[in-house]
């Protein structure tokens, strides 16, 4: 799982940009 890497990563970013990033990536990953 890269949950941990893209977990740090998210510390460096806004909060709003990593909870879209996030969202994103689920749906996109649920979709697949």
């Amino acid at each position: 799982m890269k949950a941990t890497g893209n977990f740090e990563n998210a510390r460096n970013v806004d909060p709003q940009q990593v909870l879209s990033d996030a969202t994103r990536a689920h749906i996109d990953h649920w979709l697949t």
